[in-house]
């Protein structure tokens, strides 16, 4: 028996049904696969954007911190009052790197709890094809959100340590050469 004879025995209004459901699977299976690649590339384009400036922070107030050692050891003995002056923006350049250092963990736990709640769905066959499990997932966004918003804080405050420890060495330079 071919197919054909099966369809001509099955009601029309039944084939139809079947037809239907059938695009209606297919159209699930493309949400789907559209969902997870969404997902995908937007958690591949955050951590990239985090990780440059998280590392823009970490570069140069590392570099700021061994520059100004190099430079205070170079004069120390010719200039110990401006050597003290400038050491004290070290603590700022140092601070800087702290920040930057807790706000790159803050972006690696703010990227994992993002990813645990976006898998957190049930996928269907019905529309809407997506549903997230609540309230679990719910909760481990909000926690993730809190963790996006502390790392924030941290980065504007690593870069703000940064600009005042760049402050305070050209203050102490610029009054060295005053005086």
């Amino acid at each position: 028996m071919d197919s054909n004879e099966d369809n001509a025995t099955v009601p029309w209004h039944y084939q139809i049904k079947f037809q239907a459901y059938q695009l209606e699977k297919e159209d699930a299976i493309r949400v789907h696969e559209r969902s997870r690649q969404s997902i995908s590339d937007l958690t591949n384009a955050s951590i990239e954007f985090a990780t440059i400036a998280l590392k823009t922070v970490t570069i140069v107030s590392g570099g700021s911190v061994v520059v100004l050692l190099a430079f205070i050891g170079s004069i120390y003995k010719d200039n110990n009052v401006l050597a003290l002056d400038i050491s004290n923006s070290l603590f700022w350049f140092a601070a800087s790197v702290l920040l930057g250092a807790l706000a790159t963990t803050g972006a690696y736990l703010t990227q994992a709890l993002y990813a645990e709640a976006a898998g957190l769905v049930n996928y269907k066959w019905e529309f809407p094809y997506i549903e997230a499990i609540e309230p679990k997932a719910g909760r481990i966004e909000l926690t993730g959100a809190f963790f996006h918003i502390g790392t924030i804080i941290l980065v504007v405050a690593s870069y703000a340590t940064l600009a005042l420890g760049a402050y305070k060495c050209h203050l102490a330079l610029t009054q060295n050469a005053l005086t």
